[in-house]
């Protein structure tokens, strides 16, 4: 009886220690916006847990202490290339072909993040978790952009002409190319193997 309990609890913490979680990363450069823009930099990273919403840690400066416009248009784009001022990034994420919205909108880009708001000293430290976008399967982002743009969006409800396509978020500030963070995902399965390690061994001592 003993000895079935205690291969039960293994296995149940075999279960929780070898739960999936994915991670990904976007450093941004300050040099990557259109000329002109300011040098934001920084790195955002991304983190899927097995289920669940997926998180965005943005951590990014160089907006400058006396910024004129403190919420800027944060969007998924279609393609990792950030190159030309973050124009070869192509479009919002969209691939169910809806209208521009808000995060928490049904009618929305997958790539919708809604807006970043910077601070009064121009950082921007933030944690915001959205429902759509993946780091794996039909959704993933990984390969494609992270856009930071010059205004701020207006979620699809303004009456520009673009506020359905973009949010009339205005020129590309800065940008960067979501990849999986590797070192992260390897260390996570150094840290497994070494708890299973000590289970293993634990379990098999007091069976003896």
């Amino acid at each position: 009886m003993e000895r079935h309990l205690v291969l039960t609890l293994l296995l149940v913490l075999i279960g929780f220690c070898c739960g999936k979680k994915l991670e990904g990363k976007c450093v941004v450069d300050k040099t990557s916006g259109k000329e002109g823009s300011p040098p934001v930099e920084g790195t955002i990273s991304l983190m899927q847990p097995d289920s669940g919403d997926i998180q965005i840690k943005v951590s990014l400066k160089g907006f400058g202490p006396t910024a004129a416009i403190t919420k800027h248009g944060f969007h998924v784009h279609m393609y990792g290339n950030i190159s030309n001022g973050c124009m070869a990034a192509g479009t919002h994420y969209n691939p169910f072909n809806k209208d521009h919205g808000g995060p928490s909108d049904t009618e929305r880009h997958v790539g919708d993040l809604g807006n970043l708001e910077v601070s009064v000293d121009g950082t921007v430290e933030k944690t915001l978790t959205d429902p759509l976008i993946k780091l794996s399967g039909d959704t993933s982002v990984i390969g494609k952009a992270l856009v930071i743009h010059a205004n701020e969006d207006d979620l699809g409800t303004g009456t520009f002409p673009d506020s359905k396509l973009s949010g009339h978020a205005g020129p590309r500030i800065a940008c960067c190319e979501i990849v999986l963070d590797k070192e992260s995902s390897s260390k996570a399965t150094r840290l497994t193997s070494q708890i299973l390690g000590y289970l293993t061994f634990f379990t098999l001592a007091l069976m003896w």
